[in-house]
């Protein structure tokens, strides 16, 4: 064989090695492309399926699949809308000012979720979810009837609270005044009255409980802020509920880093109220003879931690994710040994959000439970040793 036919030979090698490789990942790509259209015809038919609304848009945010109820509430049609920019789409909403609803649009293609509100008074809820491919799935909810309904339950809140509130204000002064003179009256006179009191000091925590529910509820935003020292804050606490504490013989115990006092930035009325719920039902559910600690974790990433533990009777399992639910109880309504309406929890949820903060529970029946409570931190220094203080 000559050198031109040893050359000829090795380019056809080569030629047909390239060939093969190009087949195969020709065949790869195919399949690839295959299973990328029946996951994307996959998406497509489940968004087709749901009641909500929802709309797909691709990475560079132009409308690739809508459903029918997304075009209802849209006011417009499939046809015209795929293929549209997300924002063009958005902008059929009837409102008299673009200003006010741009930035709220490009809100939602960025992944936040916004709740608009058209010129005929329908709220329209996006949620919108960004995918690993930079593709953007969005959700969209009528909520008009919602907030309606949330608004008449805050509205009757709010009204039944102050109307029950002025009489009882009446009683309990009454009340009040009647027990500066049961020396001179019988026994069960004397004991009738001091029931009065009590039953009437009883419901009206109930009803500042209420009201302070549903005023959280309509003015989570308006608060005045302020730098908070949260050890100080604790000891405050502590000593409010020193009393309650003893009758049960539970001690309270603050473990905190006393050279590095972390200092947050909040409403003092809100946060005392959010703490003060939270250590009164380690005391109600705590057992005799028992222990609350308050934790102040040393501060991480801009955020401060508060772990709140007891040793007391526990909250089972499948309760943990409704103990935070308006007016629930663990214990049933007949059996329950302990008074209140289940609101403490849901004002100290509301009042973590109001903040930018977060709590959770975690719980072992028989062994206690943890309430965990983060919030963002405004100023700290180096943390040093940890001091633990009885009250």
């Amino acid at each position: 064989m000559g050198h031109g036919d040893i050359d000829s030979a090795v380019s056809r090698s080569q030629f047909l090695k390239y060939a093969e490789d190009l087949a195969a990942i020709y065949g790869l790509e195919k399949q690839r492309r295959s299973e990328l259209r029946q996951a994307y015809e996959g998406l497509a038919d489940l968004v087709h399926a749901m009641s909500d609304g929802a709309f797909i848009a691709n990475a560079e945010r132009n409308i690739v699949e809508i459903n029918n109820a997304a075009c209802s509430l849209l006011k417009t049609d499939r046809t015209r809308a795929i293929g549209m920019p997300s924002l063009s789409l958005l902008h059929t909403l009837p409102t008299r000012s673009e200003a006010g609803i741009a930035p709220i649009l490009q809100a939602v293609i960025q992944g936040e979720e916004q709740t608009f509100t058209t010129d005929s008074g329908k709220s329209i809820r996006f949620t919108p979810t960004l995918m690993k491919n930079g593709w953007l799935l969005c959700l969209l909810r009528d909520v008009t009837e919602e907030k309606r309904i949330q608004h008449l339950k805050q509205d009757f809140l709010g009204l039944l609270s102050h109307e029950l509130r002025t009489p009882l204000t009446g009683i309990l002064g009454f009340a009040e005044l009647l027990m500066t003179r049961t020396a001179s009256l019988e026994t069960d006179d004397a004991e009738a009255i001091r029931n009065i009191h009590d039953s009437g000091m009883r419901m009206f925590k109930i009803v500042d409980e209420l009201l302070k529910f549903a005023t959280l509820q309509h003015e989570r935003h308006e608060m005045r802020q302020e730098p908070l020292q949260l050890a100080l804050l604790m000891y405050g606490i502590f000593e409010q509920m020193g009393r309650e504490a003893n009758k049960k013989n539970i001690s309270l115990y603050l473990n905190h880093d006393a050279a590095n006092p972390a200092i947050i930035c909040g409403n003092s009325a809100m946060l005392r109220e959010m703490f003060k719920n939270v250590i009164h039902n380690t005391i109600i559910f705590g057992k005799p003879n028992g222990n609350t600690v308050v934790r102040i974790l040393p501060p991480a990433n801009g955020t401060i931690t508060i772990k709140v533990e007891d040793d007391g009777i526990g909250i089972p399992d499948n309760m943990l994710n409704k103990v935070f639910d308006s007016f629930f109880q663990v214990e049933g309504t007949l059996s329950r040994k302990h008074q209140g309406l289940g609101l403490g929890l849901s004002i100290a949820q509301l009042i973590a959000g109001i903040h930018g903060g977060t709590i959770r529970l975690e719980s072992e029946l028989e062994q206690g439970t943890t309430c965990t409570i983060s919030l963002p931190l405004v100023i700290h220094s180096t943390p040093s040793s940890s001091k633990e203080v009885n009250a």
